[in-house]
């Protein structure tokens, strides 16, 4: 997809029901993910790793963008491999509890497997960073869609490059099982705008799409400011 960053994962490459699942190289054959996808295309989900030479135990972090099960639902596999898993409260509970509710699983008629959470970021925490390899990561909270929704800044301090990973931190879907909030939503809308200024990103990826170039990603953040949230 770009240089060190790869999409591994998704509707069209590991299952039906998988969010985008993003593998980033840290250096030092360490690797970051960005979501897991819902599990049940765990088999393509490894094989396409192996097929770019990775291993599950090379992965050092992986960032959970929400509690959904498109995103969050194969957390309970990477437990078993020395992996971070890295979530914001109250998302971090719910996956450790296995809530089918709020992750979205019951919507499946499936079982949300409880999974261990590494690094659980407490709710009054607004941004986490981290420094490894060429990158500054930085977990920002970005709530509305669920509670503890994030978004992963990743900044390489070598090229200058900046690329955001959102999630569904931006879909205006939102829903009282999932402690979604209107003004949370918007406030969100407008840390990514400013975000999008300060840096002036070049990259954006979302669940299902990314989007590429400065002027692209500013019409996208225009549309979503002008489109009333939908309630579920």
């Amino acid at each position: 997809m770009y240089r060190n960053i790869y999409r591994i994962g998704g509707r069209d490459l590991s299952y039906l029901y998988d969010s985008n699942i993003f593998m980033i190289y840290l250096g030092n054959k360490e690797y970051v993910l960005i979501d897991v996808g819902s599990g049940q295309g765990i088999l393509n989900l490894l094989n396409n790793m192996l097929e770019l030479g990775v291993s599950p135990y090379n992965i050092k972090y992986i960032f959970l963008t929400h509690a959904h099960y498109h995103a969050a639902g194969a957390s309970w596999w990477f437990s078993r491999t020395p992996a971070l898993i890295i979530a914001h409260e109250p998302d971090a509970s719910f996956i450790r509890k296995g809530d089918n509710k709020y992750t979205g699983a019951d919507e499946f008629d499936v079982t949300f497997i409880p999974a261990t959470v590494s690094i659980s970021i407490k709710d009054n925490v607004r941004e986490y960073k981290l420094h490894t390899g060429n990158y500054t990561i930085t977990v920002i909270h970005t709530p509305g869609h669920t509670k503890g929704s994030i978004s992963i800044l990743f900044e390489d301090d070598g090229n200058n490059n900046s690329f955001l990973f959102v999630g569904d931190s931006l879909l205006n879907i939102l829903s009282r099982k999932w402690l979604s909030s209107e003004e949370d939503f918007k406030e969100t809308v407008d840390k990514v705008s400013r975000i999008v200024e300060e840096k002036h990103l070049e990259v954006l990826c979302t669940s299902v799409e990314c989007f590429r170039g400065y002027s692209t990603i500013k019409l996208l953040i225009e549309k979503i400011k002008k489109t009333k949230p939908i309630w579920v």
